[in-house]
């Protein structure tokens, strides 16, 4: 957003719309105004959309998922998998899944105390471990890495994690390796002629697959053993977000001949839920401790937000502390006022893309079909029409009554309207799940090798500083 952002400063914050050019030509515009925001992202979006996506280029990575659907074979994949989120399920699962794969991340950093680490590495493993058992009742055993990890010497040159030896987490990162032959073929158009991306695709298709072929057997499993009655304890786990989409129906099946997911459908969602969902939960947790290690001082008023919110009844962990639940979660009101200042100012997605299909209007200015529309997270959310200090940290701006921006539609951490991110309420729960505990167990600190630098933005999929966060814990206990 750098660019963008230059040629606002540049035209006085006040403007509604820049518009530019890119190298072949296509026409883009952004959209800083919060009302236009408001009226794209509520737009026709069913039959005859009126705007598009178009993340075709996304489609040999994640397949045909809800990010990547558009018009009436969105709604419809909506329609089947919104029930699956209900916040019943997602506190449920989150309960029983977090702290236990948590507590022994913890145990693995105890063991590294004052070594520098590798923030987004450590949190991807840990994030690809808990949406592996919540959404899939799958185990890509991606903390194994992290403990060996913590058993080597801290005085050895390479602090990288061993890559997870999971086939479909393989895959995916081979996936997400981009080459400059794979780069010029999607500017092209001409990706059929990818034929490594094809052959990667089909290996993680066929691991998909296995996934999706051993979550069924342990539904019928549980089944076969409820039926004879020697069901034991793991009989009585909530069942995962995929387990609960084989029996999902659409609530509107008079609108579509095809009333549940099949295979290749569910196949795509899942490659669709590992990226957005692991992804985006690990960008905001980095993005969190990067504010710990900035700001001491709200360090230390979370911390005593924790603290005195897990005084109260709950399993012990293996130090002896409270499990965290979703319960004492929903009462810390600092947590919940920090993590949303995090999001504010550190939105892992930095973007939302809409194309025209027609010739629009926006404020007098009429915008061609065709034309590629940009809504600058990013930038709205430090836009000082909207927000009083905006580039000041303060969580304490989310403890009042009222909603801090002074346009509603200035805060999209999430997006909104009809094709707001459908995780959104499992995100929150499980990023504060996960940071709960590491700050009650841990003082952060920026590492040695990193004091005095300045950083910057850099966004892959989602956004990150550069260089690259690395940070030192220190025991509180």
């Amino acid at each position: 957003m750098e660019p963008q952002k230059r040629w606002w400063k540049e035209a006085g914050e006040a403007t509604p719309l820049i518009r530019y050019s890119q190298p072949i030509g296509s026409h883009s515009v952004v959209v800083l105004d919060a009302d236009i925001v408001k009226d794209i992202l509520f737009a026709r979006y069913g039959t005859n959309p009126q705007y598009l996506k178009n993340l075709k280029g996304l489609i040999p990575l994640i397949g045909k998922g809800l990010v990547t659907l558009e018009g009436e074979d969105w709604q419809r994949h909506r329609r089947i998998i919104h029930p699956s989120f209900q916040p019943k399920f997602v506190k449920e699962s989150l309960d029983l899944v977090v702290p236990r794969t948590v507590d022994k991340f913890i145990t693995s950093w105890k063991k590294a105390e004052g070594r520098e680490i590798d923030v987004y590495t450590h949190l991807s493993n840990l994030t690809l471990d808990i949406i592996g058992k919540v959404a899939f009742a799958h185990n890509f055993n991606a903390l194994d890495s992290v403990e060996k990890w913590a058993r080597e010497d801290d005085d050895r040159e390479d602090e990288h994690l061993a890559p997870v030896s999971d086939k479909l987490i393989t895959a995916m990162n081979a996936m997400l390796k981009n080459t400059p032959r794979r780069i010029l073929l999607i500017v092209l158009n001409l990706s059929v002629l990818d034929f490594a991306t094809t052959r990667t695709s089909k290996l993680m298709d066929e691991a998909v697959e296995e996934v999706i072929d051993a979550a069924r057997a342990k539904v019928q499993q549980k089944e076969s053993a409820e039926a004879v009655g020697t069901s034991d304890n793991m009989s009585h786990d909530p069942l995962s977000l995929l387990q609960r989409l084989f029996d999902a129906k659409d609530s509107d099946p008079a609108r579509h001949s095809r009333k549940s997911l099949n295979n290749c459908e569910l196949r795509d969602e899942i490659k669709t839920f590992i990226m957005a969902g692991h992804e985006t939960t690990s960008t905001w947790c980095y993005w969190a401790i990067f504010a710990l290690c900035k700001y001491p001082d709200v360090q230390e008023k979370v911390y005593q937000d924790i603290k005195k919110h897990t005084c109260t009844d709950g399993s012990k962990t293996n130090e002896g502390n409270l499990d965290i639940t979703v319960r004492m979660i929903e009462k810390m009101t600092y947590l919940d006022a920090f993590m949303k200042e995090v999001l504010r100012l550190f939105p892992p997605a930095g973007m939302i893309i809409r194309n025209t299909v027609e010739e629009t209007t926006f404020n007098g200015a009429k915008i061609p079909a065709r034309t590629r529309l940009m809504i600058p997270i990013h930038l709205l959310h430090r836009h000082p029409l909207y927000w009083k200090d905006p580039e000041s940290f303060k969580p304490e701006r989310w403890l009042k009554d009222e909603h801090p921006a002074s346009h509603r539609y200035a805060y999209l951490p999430f997006s909104d309207g009809p094709r707001n991110c459908i995780g959104s309420y499992f995100a929150e729960m499980e990023a504060k799940l996960l940071m709960a505990p590491l700050i009650r167990e841990f003082l952060f600190q920026l590492a040695p090798t990193l004091l005095d630098t300045k950083f910057t933005f850099t966004t892959f999929i989602t956004m990150k500083a550069k260089p690259a966060l690395r940070v030192c814990v220190r025991c509180r206990t």
